[in-house]
């Protein structure tokens, strides 16, 4: 009786170990190059652009002097992988969430930079 249950989860196990490289590991893998292709966050003139889609494209626009905090998202594996998302509350109560972006403290600190100048 020992000896069936043991290689029954031993069977079980490798089910599992196959199914996390068939499907979980690829879905994990196009899923961020699907984002990484189809969400954009860059520093325009005296705003912030947010563009996101493929087939249906989607641009936000925040002007920088409308920014009033900008909050970092990272989790353990974000800050190991170096990437996550920023917050921008804005005047009005506006909260904008960006995409998962690559070097997140390294955006803010530029936006940081820009916003210094336009504040004085």
């Amino acid at each position: 009786m020992g000896l069936v249950a043991i290689v029954f989860i031993a069977v079980k196990l490798q089910l599992i170990a196959i199914l996390w490289l068939i499907i979980i590991i690829p879905y994990i893998i196009v899923r961020a190059c699907l984002i990484g292709i189809t969400h954009k966050v860059a520093i325009v003139g005296n705003a912030v652009e947010l563009r996101n889609g493929f087939f249906n494209k989607a641009t936000t626009n925040i002007r920088l002097r409308n920014i009033e905090s900008v909050e970092l998202h990272q989790g353990f594996l974000g800050r190991l992988l170096d990437y996550g998302a920023l917050k921008f509350n804005g005047t009005g109560g506006d909260k904008n969430i960006t995409p998962v972006i690559k070097n997140p403290e390294r955006f803010k600190n530029t936006l940081r930079e820009h916003l210094d100048k336009i504040q004085g």
